[in-house]
């Protein structure tokens, strides 16, 4: 996923090999995840993955919303433009994250007792 990106973005990237640039990622992923293994016990790891990835999931939500409703209107054709219910749906799912995420941080602050 990171080869598809880096050689779509970035032109002058088009010009390393597919393979060797996938295997760049997971050589670097693989060192990043070794070495942060050093410093704490997997436990902590994990959740701070979980968290990375919730909050990736409330911008992931309203960046889509973003995308669909300002960008592409002025780069498509008015027919493929997604419809307002989709936009509701969308934006209701992502304020349920982003209130879930609060929540959670909350946690935080105010621990159950």
């Amino acid at each position: 996923m990171h080869t598809d990106f880096i050689q779509s973005f970035f032109p002058a990237a088009k010009k390393l090999d597919f393979q060797k640039c996938y295997y760049f990622f997971v050589a670097l992923f693989t060192l990043i995840t070794a070495t942060t293994m050093i410093f704490t016990e997997p436990g902590p790891l994990i959740l701070l993955g979980g968290v990375i990835g919730f909050i990736g999931t409330v911008s992931f939500s309203f960046g889509i919303l973003l995308v669909n409703y300002r960008v592409l209107p002025a780069l498509i054709p008015p027919k493929f433009i997604p419809r307002s219910s989709a936009f509701w749906l969308l934006f209701l799912t992502g304020l349920v994250y982003l209130i879930l995420a609060l929540l959670y941080l909350g946690t935080f602050f105010y621990p159950p007792r």
